[in-house]
């Protein structure tokens, strides 16, 4: 099964991104975030600090398209290069998920998360950036493995 339908609950401190923000049309993104992950990789990573996990966080969604940062992890903004966009995630309670296999269907793992999961287990959205953690169990040359969905969530 693609997506392990039962999280695991963690306190996350927060932390900087700084990577390549884009807007997607919901419609099309599928198609065109990969393009997005490919010009992060050859045109902003190369001038971030190392890192081994990578981060896809949405800035912001409606019912036709979303924000979304391509990032990695860095200790401050006063390094980072002025072609980088930066994103707060603040300290938060999350529920995390794992998605497994090809990245194509990743999308039907937050389809599933959002509108069944969330509601069957009884968690409320938090309201701040929810995002992928891409880390070594992930290969990027296959577009597979493991990638883990973390959903901001009101602590109750």
């Amino acid at each position: 099964m693609p997506l392990n339908r039962e999280p695991r609950f963690v306190n996350h401190p927060g932390m900087l991104l700084a990577g390549l923000r884009q807007t997607h049309a919901l419609a099309s993104a599928q198609q065109s975030i990969p393009a997005q992950w490919q010009q992060f990789r050859d045109q902003v990573l190369p001038q971030l600090p190392a890192h081994s996990a990578r981060y896809g966080a949405i800035g912001g969604a409606d019912h036709q398209q979303m924000d979304y940062l391509c990032a990695v992890e860095v200790e401050h903004f006063d390094d980072v290069p002025d072609i980088t966009d930066r994103m707060h995630v603040p300290a938060q309670h999350y529920a995390v998920f794992t998605h497994s296999g090809s990245i194509s269907g990743i999308a039907q793992s937050w389809q599933t998360i959002m509108e069944t999961l969330m509601p069957e287990l009884g968690l409320h959205d938090a309201r701040t950036p929810p995002f992928e953690l891409y880390d070594e169990r992930y290969d990027v040359e296959k577009g597979e493995g493991l990638v883990e969905i973390w959903i901001p969530i009101l602590k109750t």
